[in-house]
């Protein structure tokens, strides 16, 4: 072993970007100590978990101050300013991503839409696979940019709302799609699809109006389908969604509904 050199210097850095990418963030920026080798690795994570344990610390760590800066600036939020560091000072490629503000309260993020839509644009660029995007009370409007991005493989929304595409977008590597308390709407735009040609399962769980998603996804073989609602009569499943090729499907809801439904619409399901 060369001198001045350990083992921990010696990780490739494929070992070293996991190992970091299972601890918090906080203490990932720690490791910097460790070695001159590991000192910007922690900026070049390649997985970005902002969930309840990371609120948790921030809160704990800056409470006081939070609250003295708070009676200045009602906009001031130490999780968000933290966020948008970390983001700011990545380098490199973002392969997962976790943006859960479901268990934070509206009042920390009502103001800063425009700072979340920069976050995932940013994100979408940077080679993401995996991405859960989380919030309460249905109080943010997903950016189409999401719904554009050529790397992205798994995707879950909670508590969003997604309006129509102003475009038709596609999503050419998503496998698996999971919309949990998400609004699609009042409107739909026929023409104006969100393509997904290789997604083979999608679950909605207590979503409303998923007839407005215009989606086509031709080889969507497992469908689940749990406590949605609908402000539209007889019309539950999104709009032009092809049936054909599912073999595995899962509900939970009033079946007498969705078999009018599906009987309206001509199809006999070959599940399994």
């Amino acid at each position: 072993m060369a001198p001045g050199r350990n083992r921990i210097s010696q990780l490739p850095a494929n070992i070293l970007d996991h190992i970091l990418g299972l601890l918090p963030i906080k203490n990932a920026a720690r490791t910097t100590v460790l070695s001159s080798i590991w000192r910007g690795g922690w900026s070049s994570l390649t997985q970005l978990n902002f969930d309840d344990h990371f609120f948790c610390h921030i809160d704990r760590k800056y409470h006081l101050k939070y609250h003295r800066v708070k009676k200045c600036n009602k906009e001031y939020s130490p999780s968000l300013y933290v966020i948008n560091k970390v983001l700011l000072q990545h380098n490199g490629t973002i392969r997962k991503l976790v943006l859960n503000f479901s268990n934070v309260g509206k009042l920390t993020y009502r103001y800063r839409f425009f700072d979340f839509d920069q976050w995932l644009l940013l994100v979408a660029k940077k080679g993401v696979e995996d991405m859960y995007i989380g919030f309460d009370e249905k109080a943010y409007r997903l950016p189409s940019c999401i719904f554009s991005c050529l790397t992205l493989k798994r995707l879950h929304l909670y508590g969003v709302i997604i309006e129509p595409m102003d475009l038709p977008r596609i999503l050419p590597n998503v496998a698996s799609l999971c919309f949990e308390q998400v609004d699609f709407g009042t409107r739909n735009l026929l023409h104006r699809a969100v393509d997904v040609p290789i997604l083979e399962n999608m679950s909605f769980l207590s979503c409303q109006n998923m007839f407005y998603f215009n989606i086509t996804a031709r080889k969507l073989c497992g469908l689940t389908i749990k406590c949605c609602s609908s402000n539209v009569p007889d019309k539950f499943l999104p709009v032009n969604l092809d049936l054909k090729s599912i073999v595995a499907f899962e509900l939970e809801g009033s079946l007498q509904e969705f078999d009018k439904e599906f009987t309206k619409l001509g199809f006999q399901l070959n599940v399994e």
